[in-house]
C-alpha cells in the first residue's frame, strides 16, 4: 500500500497581462494604438487583430490606458 503524499507549490504570479479591448457593442478594437502607463513608465502599444493588448505586470498594480 502506498502512502498518500501532498505537494505544495507557491502561488502562480503572472508576469504580464493580456487585455481584451472592446467597444460599446462588444466588438474588438483592432489595430489601435494606446498609451500604456505602468508605474513611472509610459509606452505606445497597439492592439492586435483581435483587440488584444499585452502588457507587463506593473509593480504598483495599476495600469492606465489612453487613446
Amino acid at each position: 500500500m502506498s502512502e498518500k503524499k501532498e505537494y505544495k507549490v507557491d502561488d502562480i504570479k503572472p508576469s504580464s497581462y493580456i487585455i481584451h479591448i472592446l467597444d460599446k457593442e462588444f466588438e474588438p478594437i483592432k489595430d489601435t494604438e494606446f498609451e500604456v502607463k505602468l508605474d513611472e513608465d509610459s509606452k505606445i502599444k497597439k492592439t492586435d487583430s483581435n483587440g488584444m493588448l499585452k502588457v507587463t505586470k506593473p509593480k504598483s498594480g495599476e495600469i492606465t490606458l489612453s487613446l
